[in-house]
């Protein structure tokens, strides 16, 4: 809720982008905010450390006397605003009826997004070769082919076959989604710069979020961005925080 001091910020362990309209889930990565930093090293933020005088450590450290705080130094002093402050998120979903969420042109559009903003050329056909060489095999080590089936009991052998398929609160663990989870996972590596065969000199530095809130305002903007077959519609929320009681709670949309 902004303020953070971070060394390094992993957001691979985040529920992926899903389109579904009512669940305001296409932008899930609100970072940074305001005054976030990451790239911290630890002197820059903790000074010396308070230890118990009585509860012993479990830890390998030689002293036998367990760290209660440590005291803030440099960038970490004095950095919090006197009373509330407000952050703004960018909430998204597809414009339709129930299930709208499994429309199987969500996926090549965001590549086409992010090849004609960033003018990054031959993007989208590239990263699509290169997730489905991934998705005709998804496991070389095992013997024979192994591939995904989407909920039409299809086959996944192409990028559009790919979709998001529900059902509400469970759909991580059902097989039938985790090409499409495969999907932003690997959408993240190339535009980290990790795929080679996936050109992105023309991507500017995304940041550890890399598809966070700024980008996805980029890719689609405020309101209805309609397409042929789909559209999206990204909306901001004001949230107001207590920064000494830690309450959070909206303000008004956008």
């Amino acid at each position: 809720m902004g303020y953070n001091r971070i060394g390094v910020i992993d957001f691979s362990q985040m529920l992926v982008p899903i389109g579904e309209p009512n669940w305001a889930s296409i932008s899930r990565r609100h970072y940074p905010q305001v005054d976030d930093r990451d790239g911290v090293n630890l002197g820059e933020v903790l000074g010396d450390a308070t230890l118990s005088s009585f509860i012993t450590s479990s830890g390998v450290e030689a002293d036998p006397f367990a760290v209660l705080h440590y005291t803030p130094v440099g960038i970490a002093v004095d950095q919090l605003p006197d009373g509330n402050y407000s952050v703004a998120e960018v909430l998204g979903e597809l414009d339709g009826a129930l299930w709208e969420g499994k429309n199987p042109l969500f996926l090549p559009l965001v590549l086409e997004r992010i090849q004609e903003i960033y003018g990054q050329p031959a993007f989208a056909s590239e990263f699509r070769t290169h997730f489905q060489g991934f998705l005709a095999d998804i496991d070389p080590d095992t013997d024979g082919t192994q591939q995904y089936l989407n909920c039409d009991n299809i086959t996944i052998d192409t990028l559009e076959q790919a979709f998001w398929c529900g059902p509400a609160r469970t759909w991580p663990q059902h097989e039938y989604n985790h090409a499409y989870i495969h999907f932003w996972h690997h959408l993240d590596a190339a535009l980290a710069g990790d795929i080679a065969e996936v050109n992105v000199d023309q991507v500017p530095d995304l940041g550890p979020a890399l598809l966070g809130d700024e980008q996805w305002l980029s890719l689609f903007g405020l309101g209805r961005s309609f397409f042929n077959g789909i559209t999206v519609h990204l909306f901001e929320t004001s949230l107001a925080v207590d920064p000494l009681s830690g309450a959070i709670w909206p303000r008004r949309s956008l």
